[in-house]
């Protein structure tokens, strides 16, 4: 775009250097030879207005970025590693007590009826109620579940925001590129202009020189009219003076002309002034949303990002129902594992207050007595045992169903609050995007009626020479156009993100 730009600038000012060589002064044609300045002033302006329609496309590299920040984003691994500790709890609540072994040995023997008990063995296992087990893992793999929809929530979240960054960042691009693509485009207008002055100021001193070849004819024609040819003088005389008049006006017209053209010029560099400033404001948002993105990706803030040249504003929000997102949100299958944890922990509340069997053996050391007489002398003693506890105390028990009851209660009023936030949010995001895309509609129809006005008037100015104070204007509103239509075309696009968000 620039190349084009700068070839035909070139063009422009060889065709003014080459006007002004053969503009000389002469009493039979004393208009300014302009015709070839307007006539490529419309030939540039036209070429201008394709070559800012047209797009170029490059590979949209946000899909990766996303798989970046799910693999990279600190926090996203703080979440996964929350879940794989919450499964492990499994394994915990699924085995059993630990085995209890005791000894005892005796300092001085004691006589029994069989010899000398020197010490005892004992070990013992607890066995809890049928269905602990079941229970306790149940609530465990709920709370496990919790912890990988809240990680799936910041999941969303943190794409979500790097989807967001990144079409702000698009934005920003697009908007330096437009202003950019406008400041060529006055200043090579900016030349052609300077060039019709300096066309309009040699032609003004060709009027110059002309109108004293006419004055000096007029004195000649007076003193011949003296030696008695009035009659036939006068007429010449008639006509030299509507040539001098003539020369006056077109010498007051290229003073205007001059004087309109400067202002004009003035007026043009203004606008460049006030893009130049705009695109270093730009340029400085640019590296804020750099970082922002480069940061959700865990890597270096002044990293280089790739940013697509154009965005898809294709999608059908009627494919997402109001009822799949309160089914299948993050945050609302996080309530419901809360909830099942609940649940299921009143159901090993209940088993807890069941009784505990054990079973054990008890193995006694005996020493020969030299006194006993029994067969059983100095045999050691193997007695298997059997334990019970006996939960009699409930009210540790009752506590902790009803406190379960109780929280059950608390995640079904969250639960219920949760999903009429989405659905508001949901709502607001369709309003979004349809506010979007009609903003899209009415840009694209507005910039289409901008360009054929200017199309007109640069026609208009072509032919006249004057307008230009118009074509300007309509210039700087093509460009704020173009750029309302980016910027609509990325709330479109955040608006989307948004509701995947809420459907996923």
């Amino acid at each position: 775009m620039k190349t084009i730009i700068n070839c035909l600038s070139f063009v422009v000012n060889s065709l003014s250097l080459l006007t002004q060589s053969n503009l000389k002064p002469k009493t039979t044609n004393l208009k300014p030879q302009t015709t070839n300045h307007k006539l490529l002033l419309s030939i540039f302006f036209f070429v201008s207005l394709c070559l800012c329609g047209i797009n170029s496309y490059s590979q949209d590299s946000l899909s990766s970025y996303l798989e970046m920040a799910t693999e990279n984003n600190p926090l996203l691994k703080s979440k996964y590693n929350e879940y794989l500790s919450a499964m492990e709890k499994i394994r915990q609540v699924a085995t059993l007590p630990d085995p209890e072994f005791s000894a005892g040995y005796y300092l001085e023997p004691m006589e029994v009826v069989s010899g000398k008990q020197i010490a005892d063995l004992k070990l013992m296992q607890m066995f809890p109620w049928w269905g602990t087990f079941k229970s306790s893992k149940a609530e465990a793999l709920s709370m496990a579940n919790m912890k990988l929809s809240s990680f799936n929530e910041a999941k969303l979240e943190i794409q979500n925001k790097l989807k967001s960054v990144w079409y702000q960042l698009y934005s920003n691009k697009k908007e330096i590129e437009y202003s950019n693509e406008t400041i060529d485009i006055l200043k090579s207008l900016e030349n052609i202009i300077l060039g019709q002055y300096q066309n309009a100021t040699f032609s003004s001193s060709a009027v110059k020189s002309s109108s004293s070849v006419v004055s000096q004819n007029s004195e000649t024609n007076n003193s011949q009219s003296n030696d008695g040819k009035s009659g036939s003088m006068g007429a010449m005389n008639s006509d030299s003076a509507e040539k001098t008049e003539n020369s006056m006006e077109m010498q007051k017209g290229n003073s205007m002309g001059k004087s309109s053209g400067i202002i004009g010029i003035f007026n043009l560099q203004l606008e460049v002034l006030e893009l130049e400033n705009n695109i270093e404001l730009l340029k400085d948002q640019q590296k804020t949303l750099a970082a922002q993105f480069n940061s959700l990706l865990n890597r270096d803030l002044s990293a280089n990002i790739s940013i697509s040249d154009t965005l898809d504003n294709k999608y059908n929000p009627s494919q997402a129902y109001i009822d799949s997102i309160k089914a299948n949100n993050p945050m609302v299958q996080m309530i419901e594992f809360e909830k099942q944890s609940y649940e299921n922990k009143i159901q090993m509340s209940k088993k807890m207050g069941l009784p505990m069997i054990g079973v054990g053996l008890n193995y006694s050391i005996i020493a020969k007595s030299a006194e006993s007489n029994s067969m059983m002398n100095g045999k050691d003693m193997l007695m298997p045992m059997l334990t019970v506890s006996l939960p009699i105390y409930r009210k540790k028990y009752n506590a902790m169903v009803k406190e379960s009851e109780l929280m059950i209660s608390s995640t079904d009023a969250r639960l219920t609050n949760t999903k009429n936030e989405l659905e508001v949010e949901y709502i607001k995001v369709l309003e979004s995007i349809k506010n979007a895309e009609r903003r899209i509609k009415l840009i694209t129809a507005q910039q289409d009626l901008t360009e054929r006005s200017l199309n007109l008037l640069v026609s208009q100015y072509s032919t006249s020479g004057s307008g230009f104070d118009e074509v300007l204007r309509l210039q700087i509103q093509l460009l704020k156009y173009k750029i309302q239509a980016s910027k609509a075309l990325t709330d479109y696009n955040i608006a989307i993100a948004m509701l995947e968000k809420l459907i996923n």
